[in-house]
């Protein structure tokens, strides 16, 4: 039984039935129209042949919608194929711009990949896994400075109050040189972390300074034993940072100022000090002028045992040069007639030269004879002095 949807209009089935051989009429139904099988003319489909995805087989309006849904489907793909290779380049730019780390001079960088410090990196270019796999953290190894001082200048801190082993007390102003070891950045980051100047340096320096200087009295860590406190405080601060990965450069101690009660002790130490020296100079000059005073008296003593018990000549050595020199005898033996008569005459003509100096000698009279038998007289003028 046929579908009563599927008669055929009897007007169209009519037209169909006729002997035409022309293009068949449209078929209308209940669903719609429903276009017959019209051949397309010679010229229309030359024409559909030269279009881009047409075909000479093709109907009309087929070939035409089937080209343009083919022309679509190209832009789309050819769309989807550019963005594709767009995010391909805009994710190669990024993987790259977020592996490569350029590290600038005088530091080095730490990378951090997966929370682990890996080995640093020196400066310059260098590429590691991408952000945020790996992130860097730079460090500077150039030297710095911790300047502890009472002057108002950024960057630094308070000067360190210090006691000494006599309970007085002072501040300390002192600068420390240190830098980073490169090899050992690491292990500061991992121990210590990227403020181990905070961390680490600036407590340790006032420590030591403040335990230095408690062994020894005030004055004397301010005066003559400065330099050795510096020195053991430079020891102390080293051997707590370098074994760290930090290395001491220096260590300065630029002032220490003393409270008044301290400074009047070292006022009084150092008059002490100028009375020993004035007293030991003193002392010196002593020793010198007895020293003239003893060698004044070995010298009568001698004259007078040479006019006792006589003496000898002798050959001494003095300055290089062989001297002859008047030995007097030793007591035990005494010899008074050993006094030759030119050891007798060279007495009497010292003691002749030295009356003859003063000043009021004008005519001395000289007891004796000469070879002759006659007793010399001898005129001296106020001026001239002569035997």
């Amino acid at each position: 039984m046929s579908d009563p949807g599927d008669r055929e209009d009897p007007k169209l089935a009519a037209s169909a039935g006729s002997g035409d051989a022309g293009p068949t009429k449209p078929r209308v139904t209940w669903r719609g129209i429903v276009e017959g099988d019209e051949k397309p003319s010679r010229v229309e489909a030359m024409a559909k042949s030269l279009r881009p995805g047409g075909s000479s087989g093709s109907s009309g309006s087929g070939g035409s919608s089937g080209s343009s849904r083919s022309g679509d489907d190209g832009i789309r793909r050819r769309r989807r194929r550019s963005l594709l290779i767009g995010g391909l380049v805009v994710v190669v730019i990024g993987l790259v711009l977020a592996s490569g780390h350029i590290v600038s001079a005088g530091s080095v960088s730490v990378p951090v990949t997966f929370g682990s410090a890996q080995t640093p990196i020196g400066e310059g270019l260098h590429f590691t896994a991408p952000w945020p796999i790996t992130v860097t953290n730079d460090m500077s190894v150039q030297t710095q400075n911790y300047t502890m001082t009472a002057a108002d200048i950024p960057g630094t801190d308070d000067p360190v109050l210090v006691l000494g082993l006599d309970g007085a007390s002072a501040t300390v102003q002192a600068t420390l040189l240190y830098n980073l070891e490169p090899d050992r950045a690491s292990d500061v980051f991992r121990a210590v972390g990227p403020d181990y100047s905070v961390k680490l340096v600036q407590p340790t320096a006032r420590s030591c300074i403040r335990t230095e200087f408690a062994k020894y009295e005030m004055v004397d860590a301010a005066t003559g034993s400065l330099d050795e406190v510096s020195a053991n405080v430079q020891r102390c601060i080293g051997e707590k940072i370098d074994p760290q990965g930090i290395r001491l450069q220096d260590l300065q101690i630029r002032e220490v100022t003393l409270g008044d009660q301290v400074q009047s002790a070292i006022d009084q130490k150092v008059s002490a000090r100028e009375d020993i020296e004035r007293t030991r100079n003193q002392l010196e000059q002593a020793q010198v002028q007895a020293d003239i005073t003893r060698q004044n008296a070995d010298a009568t003593a001698d004259s007078q045992q040479i006019l006792a018990c006589g003496a000898i000549f002798q050959d001494e050595v003095r300055d290089g040069a062989t001297v002859q020199v008047i030995v007097p005898n030793p007591p035990d033996r005494c010899n008074p007639s050993q006094l030759s008569p030119e050891v007798l005459e060279y007495n009497y003509i010292q003691m002749l030269r030295e009356v003859l100096s003063g000043d009021n000698a004008n005519t001395v009279i000289v007891n004796g004879s000469g070879s002759d038998g006659v007793t010399p007289l001898v005129n001296v003028s106020p001026t001239t002095a002569a035997p």
